[in-house]
């Protein structure tokens, strides 16, 4: 049976390999390695680096010689748990920069006023870097983590505080990326579960360049997701071998990433209570968890097979 085990061992074979890339793909695959970090979304990374961002880590003496705008932002788009803040982060991650982060619904302030400024004040590092150093300054990377929380679609008819306030802060971040057209030194990463929530105004081209939509993982993406969150256990001979890929395929279908990866925390967190219960008391020692490594029945495939069926598909 081809199982999770000869998976993960067919597939460092294949990531070691030391032949020439032979694509764009692969050269992208060979220099950023995303496909250790984040499983399944090969081809979502290959077009931010490939498209989105190409003109951010080519060099920037030639592309200035070819007065192409670089681009400066980008929304990924799909049910929650598929990875986006998780995607959001890795580009940060492999282009060495620290982000900042800003999550949606912790922007607001009841003072008057005080909202628009925390948006102003978000992109002043990039505006005073550009100002210093030019062409030079250090890439800026902003997370807008449920940006429609920021800028969602404004109504019609607006009553109350909250519903002006928000408002508020919706013209001040479309300000501030009408403004961000002249910065080579930025670059912008919204994440939404509902793109359709957001203000209309914000995806209007010459704003939002693209949008990237972060779907449910395929088979394959599920097999990656699954290599990355057992790799530990595979490592250190815990996962038994009769966990098979067809049972993890047909099983997993529908599941988000965050959902394996709650499959694994389960099957980890149920092992270390069973033993628990055996044993009668918590306090294990560091020879009896080395003896729990060794049971051949720590992670049998029906034992996963249980947590599957305990967790609704997406």
């Amino acid at each position: 049976m081809y199982n999770l085990k000869l998976y993960h061992s067919c597939r460092v074979r294949v990531l070691a390999c030391v032949e020439s890339p032979k694509g764009l793909s692969d050269i992208l695959k060979t220099k950023f390695k995303f496909q250790s970090k984040v499983g399944g979304f090969d081809h979502i990374f290959e077009r931010i680096f490939g498209d989105v961002l190409l003109t951010c880590i080519y060099l920037a003496s030639f592309v200035t010689k070819t007065s192409l705008t670089k681009r400066k932002d980008t929304i990924l788009h799909g049910p929650p748990g598929t990875g986006k803040t998780l995607i959001a982060r890795t580009i940060c991650e492999l282009l060495n920069i620290e982000p900042t982060i800003v999550n949606g619904p912790e922007i607001f302030n009841h003072m008057l006023g005080e909202s628009e400024h925390k948006i102003r004040n978000l992109f002043e590092d990039a505006r005073r870097d550009q100002k210093l150093y030019g062409s030079d300054s250090t890439l800026h990377i902003i997370v807008f983590d449920e940006i429609d929380a920021i800028c969602k679609r404004r109504t019609d008819h607006s009553d109350g505080i909250r519903s002006h306030v928000e408002d508020n802060v919706t013209l001040q971040l479309l300000t501030e990326i009408d403004r961000i057209f002249h910065l080579d030194n930025i670059f912008f990463i919204g994440t939404t579960n509902n793109i359709n929530s957001i203000d209309p105004a914000l995806l209007q081209s010459g704003r939002i360049d693209t949008t990237v939509e972060v779907g449910l993982p395929d088979s394959e993406g599920r097999l990656q997701i699954f290599d990355i969150y057992t790799k530990p256990l595979l490592h250190n001979g815990i996962l038994e071998a009769d966990v098979g890929i067809d049972y993890i395929i047909h099983n997993s279908e529908g599941f988000t990433g965050a959902q394996i990866e709650h499959v694994v925390r389960l099957a980890i967190h149920n092992a270390m209570r069973r033993d628990i219960v055996d044993k009668g008391r918590i306090d294990i020692t560091s020879e009896e968890a080395d003896q729990l490594q060794e049971k051949t029945d720590l992670f049998h495939l029906d034992r996963f097979l249980n947590i599957f069926y305990s967790i609704e598909a997406a």
